[in-house]
């Protein structure tokens, strides 16, 4: 599944979530039903079209596009397909969570590297040093899935998080009955 939250953040308050939309398609479908190898322009504008069937009706209900329009909107995705560009971005000779996790990219060279991306090979990406094998099969799929979002949502810059929902949500959950975490020094 692909699972989007639509988040206000103000001064001095904790973010709060307004809307979440958990769309019953992710890599793994997409991968699946298209191939794992390189995305014929055909099949993209065929995803981002099932995609945006789901997004189009939460953008009207949350009046996210004119937040985007204002530019008042900051997009962060995290792990799999969004770490995976965050490393192909830096250039990395192997995947480095530190250089990653809070990376912020612009979109016109996240767009570019997906397109990159999708036009090859399962091969040609697993040869990657940040894909490797276990997501070359995956990363197309996943990249298709931003296209959609940033389609609906042209935001200018993506901002990676390889901490996971899950990990955030613990860590809140933690510090609201009392536990602090040590920062990293």
């Amino acid at each position: 599944s692909t699972e989007l939250m639509w988040v206000e953040r103000l001064p001095g308050r904790k973010p709060v979530s307004l809307a979440t939309l958990s769309i019953p398609l992710g890599v793994v479908a997409l991968a699946e039903r298209f191939g794992c190898n390189a995305i014929a322009a055909k099949d993209m504008r065929k995803i981002i079209g099932i995609m945006d069937r789901y997004l189009a009706p939460f953008d009207e209900d949350n009046a996210i596009g004119g937040d985007v329009a204002k530019g008042g909107v900051q997009m962060l995705g995290t792990s799999g397909t969004m770490t995976t560009l965050g490393g192909v971005y830096l250039d990395l000779p192997r995947y480095d969570r530190s250089k990653v996790d809070g990376l912020e990219m612009d979109f016109e060279s996240v767009i570019a590297i997906s397109a990159r991306l999708s036009a090859m090979d399962c091969k040609a990406r697993a040869a990657l040093p940040c894909i490797g094998r276990s997501r070359a099969d995956l990363v197309a799929a996943g990249c298709a899935i931003l296209n959609a979002i940033h389609k609906r949502w042209p935001v200018k810059k993506l901002c990676a998080a390889d901490r996971g929902i899950r990990e955030g949500l613990l860590m809140g959950l933690m510090a609201d009955d009392g536990h602090h975490l040590a920062k990293k020094q």
